[in-house]
Protein backbone atom coordinates (compact mmCIF):
# COMPACT_ATOMS: atom_id res chain seq x y z
CA UNK A 1 0.00 0.00 0.00
CA UNK A 2 2.89 2.35 0.74
CA UNK A 3 4.20 1.93 -2.79
CA UNK A 4 0.78 2.82 -4.20
CA UNK A 5 0.61 5.94 -2.01
CA UNK A 6 4.03 7.04 -3.20
CA UNK A 7 3.00 6.54 -6.80
CA UNK A 8 -0.25 8.47 -6.25
CA UNK A 9 1.65 11.34 -4.62
CA UNK A 10 4.11 11.45 -7.52
CA UNK A 11 1.23 11.63 -9.99
CA UNK A 12 -0.39 14.44 -7.99
CA UNK A 13 2.86 16.44 -8.00
CA UNK A 14 3.37 16.04 -11.76
CA UNK A 15 0.85 18.67 -12.73
CA UNK A 16 0.91 20.75 -15.89
CA UNK A 17 1.17 24.55 -16.12
CA UNK A 18 -2.55 24.82 -15.24
CA UNK A 19 -1.93 22.98 -11.96
CA UNK A 20 -3.96 19.97 -13.11
CA UNK A 21 -3.08 16.31 -13.67
CA UNK A 22 -3.08 15.47 -17.39
CA UNK A 23 -5.02 12.34 -18.34
CA UNK A 24 -2.24 11.58 -20.82
CA UNK A 25 0.18 11.18 -17.88
CA UNK A 26 -2.14 8.67 -16.25
CA UNK A 27 -2.43 6.66 -19.45
CA UNK A 28 1.34 6.57 -19.77
CA UNK A 29 1.63 5.33 -16.20
CA UNK A 30 -0.73 2.40 -16.76
CA UNK A 31 0.05 1.79 -20.44
CA UNK A 32 2.09 -1.37 -19.88
CA UNK A 33 0.11 -4.03 -21.71
CA UNK A 34 -3.16 -2.09 -21.45
CA UNK A 35 -4.96 -0.22 -24.18
CA UNK A 36 -5.65 3.46 -23.72
CA UNK A 37 -9.35 2.84 -24.30
CA UNK A 38 -9.52 0.65 -21.20
CA UNK A 39 -7.85 3.32 -19.12
CA UNK A 40 -10.15 6.01 -20.49
CA UNK A 41 -13.17 3.84 -19.69
CA UNK A 42 -11.94 3.24 -16.14
CA UNK A 43 -11.52 6.98 -15.63
CA UNK A 44 -15.01 7.58 -17.04
CA UNK A 45 -16.49 4.91 -14.73
CA UNK A 46 -14.98 6.75 -11.77
CA UNK A 47 -16.53 10.05 -12.86
CA UNK A 48 -13.23 11.63 -13.91
CA UNK A 49 -12.38 13.38 -17.18
CA UNK A 50 -11.49 10.67 -19.65
CA UNK A 51 -10.42 12.37 -22.87
CA UNK A 52 -6.86 12.08 -24.12
CA UNK A 53 -6.27 15.82 -23.70
CA UNK A 54 -8.40 16.29 -20.56
CA UNK A 55 -7.08 17.37 -17.19
CA UNK A 56 -8.04 16.31 -13.67
CA UNK A 57 -8.18 18.61 -10.67
CA UNK A 58 -5.71 17.33 -8.04
CA UNK A 59 -8.41 17.69 -5.37
CA UNK A 60 -10.61 15.26 -7.34
CA UNK A 61 -7.83 12.68 -7.69
CA UNK A 62 -7.84 11.35 -4.13
CA UNK A 63 -6.00 8.22 -3.06
CA UNK A 64 -9.30 6.34 -2.89
CA UNK A 65 -9.99 7.26 -6.52
CA UNK A 66 -6.44 6.27 -7.50
CA UNK A 67 -6.79 2.94 -5.68
CA UNK A 68 -10.14 2.27 -7.38
CA UNK A 69 -8.51 3.10 -10.72
CA UNK A 70 -5.68 0.64 -10.12
CA UNK A 71 -8.21 -2.05 -9.19
CA UNK A 72 -10.15 -1.44 -12.41
CA UNK A 73 -7.06 -1.44 -14.61
CA UNK A 74 -5.04 -4.15 -12.85
CA UNK A 75 -7.48 -6.25 -10.81
CA UNK A 76 -5.94 -8.77 -8.43
CA UNK A 77 -9.02 -10.65 -7.30
CA UNK A 78 -6.90 -13.75 -6.68
CA UNK A 79 -5.11 -12.00 -3.82
CA UNK A 80 -8.36 -10.76 -2.32
CA UNK A 81 -9.90 -14.24 -2.54
CA UNK A 82 -6.86 -15.77 -0.86
CA UNK A 83 -6.99 -13.16 1.90
CA UNK A 84 -10.68 -13.85 2.51
CA UNK A 85 -10.01 -17.59 2.53
CA UNK A 86 -7.29 -17.23 5.17
CA UNK A 87 -9.06 -14.59 7.22
CA UNK A 88 -12.60 -15.87 6.91
CA UNK A 89 -13.78 -12.32 6.06
CA UNK A 90 -13.49 -11.35 9.74
CA UNK A 91 -11.26 -8.26 9.55
CA UNK A 92 -9.01 -6.17 7.35
CA UNK A 93 -5.81 -7.78 8.56
CA UNK A 94 -4.20 -11.14 9.30
CA UNK A 95 -3.00 -12.16 12.71
CA UNK A 96 0.53 -13.47 13.12
CA UNK A 97 -0.85 -16.99 13.62
CA UNK A 98 -2.87 -16.77 10.39
CA UNK A 99 0.15 -15.54 8.43
CA UNK A 100 2.45 -18.23 9.83
CA UNK A 101 -0.18 -20.87 9.13
CA UNK A 102 -0.45 -19.67 5.55
CA UNK A 103 3.32 -19.68 5.07
CA UNK A 104 3.71 -23.15 6.57
CA UNK A 105 0.68 -24.92 5.08
CA UNK A 106 -0.52 -23.17 1.94
CA UNK A 107 2.49 -21.45 0.41
CA UNK A 108 4.11 -23.20 -2.55
CA UNK A 109 7.43 -23.08 -0.71
CA UNK A 110 6.08 -24.45 2.55
CA UNK A 111 9.12 -26.66 3.19
CA UNK A 112 11.37 -23.56 3.17
CA UNK A 113 8.94 -21.39 5.08
CA UNK A 114 8.49 -24.02 7.77
CA UNK A 115 12.17 -23.96 8.62
CA UNK A 116 12.19 -20.17 8.72
CA UNK A 117 8.84 -19.45 10.40
CA UNK A 118 8.31 -22.55 12.49
CA UNK A 119 6.51 -21.39 15.64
Amino acid sequence: MTCLKKHWMRMCFLTNVNGKIPVRGITRTFASGKTEKGIFQALKDLGLPSGKNDEIEPADFTFDIFYALTQKICPRTDIEELFKKINGNKSDYLTVDQLVSFLNEVSSLSFINFSVFCL
